[in-house]
């Protein structure tokens, strides 16, 4: 007699399909097995010849199973009891591809990524999109709707606006016309400097010829002195020779004497100026233009020394401030040099008579930085300074370039004036960095005296390094971590980076050596939103609730004035109770704004 039940364990091998009875229930439920046990040990077999088997069933979005009580003290074994389907897996572990699904990739942008089914648990591919960071190209390359958002000029169009020319229009697009435009302008007399206003170019300061009078100058600039004129010319004075370095005399010192022009000696004229050799001939052959060399050249557009060069090497100090402030605090002399006999010196190219290049002069107001700006003999005008440590937070991404250039030059200006080794510390971190196969956030230097950061900040921009995932978000709230008695994420050992970002030091250990009780100054540069590559993910909110925690700290950011890339980061500076400045690519304004930001928190 063949057994229904050796059938059924028989089939139940062979084709692991559930028979129609068998509904899904919760997983493992313990009361199902509970309630057959307790039923067999009714029966005459005993309990420790029982043996729980698991069986697959369908449906076939996922895998199933149930629970078969066997006799195995028997022969053949026999099934004693059957117990419901109960959910095993998330997927079929047969089929590995599941399909494929919308994602958001670490950026932000919308993508596609694949889902697998891996020994019965879903897991997901990368997150792929078309989308990039946007640059100035005419296509949409965040995928936001928006094209070349935050990216052009203020004209509108990629790249550096256009220089302003001298025609009545705003050619660069700052709301100024005709701004800043000088250029070189020249008479007989000799150069100068005009402007532009309106479209014309006005107010040459080159000086022009004036009528010719006696007092041993060429006024009417035709190479002549004192032409045509009876200059301090008497009866007595007839066969004088006085010294003279005028044309026609081509070089050295010639003289020139008062002749009479009638045979009365009633009217009197001036000869030219000619060599000593033309009044006092020799045996030698006599050149009236070749005066005698003088030993040292004069700024006077003649060539004194006979060596075919005009005023060569002729420099001077100058200073056009009160004599009292000279040498005084950061008040120093320029310099100027000797140009068509004038004394002047370039700007923009340019020469200018009278510019006394690279003197300082004193300020309006005494910086709070250490030095003595208003040369009062005062420093600080008695305020004290604080201890404040400085950390630069610069984004080094590829639609920084011009930017970047700038903010280098600011910083360096700023931090000249800056440089006290004692109470002000300077750090300087940059991200992102391409290295190899990631894109690194760089702890370019702790915080240390001026000259070791000066030495960091001044390195020229490599183009070729800028990375494209901003991973300054992740930089403020690292530095912050150690010191705030409330981080968001307490387990700092657990953090780790996402994809491909790295950093220098490990995220474990990225963290700078704030002073206890100084000043926590951070300044941001940054054309893009607040952003988190790091795992867990510093959010805004994160980031906010840990600065909380942070004594006498201020965030500051320099941000374009678009609203993306705002929004966020105005919200640090002012929760910390910073500013938010624009950032541009140009010098001084940034340099104007950083002088501001020292004042608010290194005096007292």
């Amino acid at each position: 007699m063949i057994n229904n039940k050796s059938i059924f364990i028989s089939f139940l091998v062979t084709s692991q399909i559930c028979l129609p009875a068998c509904v899904p229930t919760e997983p493992n439920n313990p009361q199902v097995l509970s309630d057959t046990v307790d039923s067999l040990s009714e029966d005459t077999h005993e309990t420790d010849c029982l043996r729980t088997q698991y069986w697959f069933c369908p449906p076939h979005n996922a895998i199933w199973q149930k629970p078969v009580v066997v006799d195995i003290c028997v022969d053949p074994p026999q099934i004693m009891s059957i117990g419901e389907c109960v959910e095993l897996f998330e997927c079929d572990p047969t089929i590995f591809l599941q399909g494929e699904e919308s994602c958001t990739t670490l950026e932000g942008f919308p993508g596609k990524r694949k889902k697998y089914c891996n020994k019965g648990q879903f897991q997901y591919g990368d997150c792929i999109s078309p989308c990039s960071e946007e640059i100035c190209d005419g296509i949409d390359n965040d995928c936001d709707g928006q094209v070349d958002e935050g990216q052009t000029n203020a004209c509108g169009d990629c790249g550096i606006p256009p220089a302003e020319s001298c025609d009545g229009a705003d050619n660069d697009c700052d709301g100024q016309v005709d701004e800043d435009l000088v250029r070189e302008c020249s008479t007989l007399c000799g150069v100068g400097v005009e402007y532009c206003e309106e479209g014309n170019w006005i107010s040459c300061s080159a000086p022009y010829p004036l009528e010719e009078v006696c007092d041993g100058l060429d006024n009417d600039c035709d190479g002549q002195v004192d032409e045509d004129l009876n200059c301090n010319c008497t009866v007595n004075d007839v066969g004088t020779l006085f010294p003279c370095s005028e044309p026609p005399l081509l070089c050295g010192e010639g003289y020139k004497t008062c002749i009479c022009v009638d045979d009365d000696c009633t009217e009197l004229s001036v000869t030219p100026c000619s060599a000593i050799c033309q009044y006092f001939p020799t045996d030698e052959e006599c050149d009236p233009q070749i005066g005698q060399p003088i030993e040292d050249e004069s700024c006077n557009n003649f060539d004194d020394n006979c060596n075919q060069l005009i005023d060569e090497d002729l420099v001077s100090s100058c200073y056009t401030g009160k004599e009292e402030t000279l040498n005084v605090g950061i008040c120093i002399a320029g310099e100027v040099y000797c140009n068509k006999g004038v004394w002047g010196n370039d700007k923009n190219g340019i020469f200018q008579p009278n510019l006394c290049s690279g003197e300082v002069l004193p300020a309006d107001e005494d910086n709070c930085n250490g030095s003595d700006d208003t040369c009062d003999g005062v420093v600080d005008d008695g305020k004290e300074l604080q201890d404040t440590d400085i950390l630069f937070i610069v984004d080094w991404s590829g639609s920084m370039d011009s930017e970047i250039t700038a903010v280098s030059q600011a910083l360096g200006l700023f931090a000249e004036n800056y440089s006290d080794e004692e109470v002000i510390l300077w750090g300087f971190i940059k991200g992102p960095i391409m290295k190899l196969s990631s894109e690194e956030l760089i702890l370019v230097t702790d915080f240390v005296p001026f000259p070791e950061f000066s030495t960091e900040i001044g390195v020229p921009v490599n183009g070729t390094e800028a990375g494209s995932k901003e991973m300054l978000g992740d930089a403020l709230y690292l530095v912050l971590h150690d010191i705030s008695s409330t981080p968001f994420y307490p387990d700092k050992y657990k953090f780790k980076w996402k994809g491909s970002v790295s950093s220098t030091p490990d995220i474990q250990d990225f963290s700078v050596s704030w002073r206890e009780d100084s000043n926590k100054v951070i300044i941001i540069f940054t054309d893009e939103i607040l952003q988190t590559f790091m795992d867990p993910p510093a959010y805004l909110q994160n980031i906010l609730d840990t600065a909380s925690g942070v004594n006498n700290l201020k965030v500051y950011v320099f941000t374009p004035p678009v609203l993306d890339a705002k929004t966020s980061w105005e919200k640090v500076a002012i929760d910390t109770g910073g500013k938010w400045f624009e950032l541009t690519y140009k010098v001084l304004p940034m340099y104007y704004n950083l002088i501001d930001i020292l004042d608010e928190n290194i005096c007292e």
